[in-house]
């Protein structure tokens, strides 16, 4: 494979608002918080390399015949965190990302969308504990006594207040911008004839800024990528594995082991789990009385079903359900989301005993 044509930042953010960049079943959800967002772009801003990407081109027979997801636009770290499915039906030249979902979805809620995480103190139950953020830079001063140059940073609406030392420009509105003329108006009008006096520097700083960053977004292309074509599951499965493991050969069940959790598609807290205990079941989604290795096949298949239904389906027999119960160390009981709790007392007694008669 060699590099393709690199694409400015501002044709991927379309790309993916148009579902034309879609992510796979086997990517975890997205992780990053907002100090490493905002790192990416003061990365960006400073000229440094972000990294390649893996694109996977597909044909459109063979993607109709698996499970994609879109990109997340607006994380809300108690109702959105997970990644919708997304129906590509009348779409052409999909593009599956198989390296360099984190930074990307860091992009897009950047330029697009917002991020809502939990204010310190308030209740995970209280809607006013997540107040939506959007991505902000302040342009008419760098960051002092900081690793980052530029003073980017998530802010609510209510926090985007302006004085001789705060500029609050909405990283966003750069994708509005056509040309450097756009810059140069946009600067005349909010600084040079704003409410806050500025000085001399504050105005040249402030033009530079923006500049550097409508450039960085619109006009660079600096995502530099890979794109594999193939229609062999197998095959891209393996290079997959290859380029998240850091050359670690991993097993498919080893590594769709690590991403299982993100196939939850959502918290529900009407399936008789209360919204105190949601903590609790986040908290133990990975724990080891909780996780079971399949193959990437039944994996796949089984994607984002709820167990219990999975089950159900999988092993409709009294006899199989037996035999699955006794392989896996599974209690026979009801697996519905309030009996979690239950069931990993039972299986870890379950695998406590196995470790016993093994050490023995």
């Amino acid at each position: 494979m060699a590099y393709e044509t690199p694409l400015t930042i501002s044709e991927v953010i379309s790309n993916i608002s148009s579902n034309k960049y879609v992510l796979p079943a086997i990517q975890r959800e997205f992780v990053w918080d907002t100090d490493q967002i905002e790192r990416l772009f003061d990365s960006i801003m400073q000229g440094y390399p972000i990294g390649g990407f893996l694109f996977w081109e597909l044909s459109s027979d063979k993607y109709r015949k698996y499970d994609f997801y879109s990109f997340l636009q607006n994380y809300h770290e108690k109702t959105s965190r997970h990644n919708p499915k997304v129906n590509l039906r009348g779409n052409d030249n999909v593009m599956a990302v198989l390296d360099g979902q984190q930074r990307l979805t860091s992009l897009y809620i950047g330029l697009c969308g917002t991020y809502a995480y939990k204010m310190p103190y308030k209740q995970w139950k209280s809607e006013g504990a997540f107040p939506k953020r959007k991505l902000y830079l302040n342009i008419i001063q760098p960051l002092e006594g900081a690793d980052n140059k530029f003073e980017f940073e998530f802010l609510a609406e209510d926090e985007t207040v302006n004085d001789e030392n705060h500029y609050w420009f909405e990283v966003g509105r750069v994708l509005d911008f056509e040309s450097s003329s756009s810059v140069h108006k946009y600067i005349t009008q909010n600084i040079y004839r704003g409410s806050v006096q500025y000085t001399d520097n504050q105005e040249d700083f402030a033009t530079d800024a923006l500049s550097l960053l409508f450039n960085a977004i619109c006009v660079n292309p600096s995502i530099s990528y890979y794109r594999v074509k193939s229609d062999e599951l197998d095959r891209v499965l393996n290079i997959f594995i290859r380029v998240n493991s850091g050359g670690t050969p991993l097993s498919y069940s080893d590594l769709l082991l690590s991403i299982a959790s993100a196939q939850w598609e959502e918290i529900d807290a009407k399936k008789k789990v209360s919204e105190d205990d949601l903590d609790w079941y986040v908290d133990h989604v990975n724990d080891i009385s909780n996780l079971q290795l399949l193959e990437a096949m039944p994996n796949i298949e089984k994607q984002n079903t709820d167990f219990e239904e999975w089950y159900e389906d999988e092993y409709p027999t009294e006899k199989d359900k037996i035999q699955y119960r006794k392989i896996n160390y599974i209690p026979d009981m009801e697996y519905t989301f309030a009996d979690f709790p239950e069931f990993m007392d039972q299986r870890r007694e379950l695998l406590r005993k196995a470790f016993e008669k093994v050490l023995k």
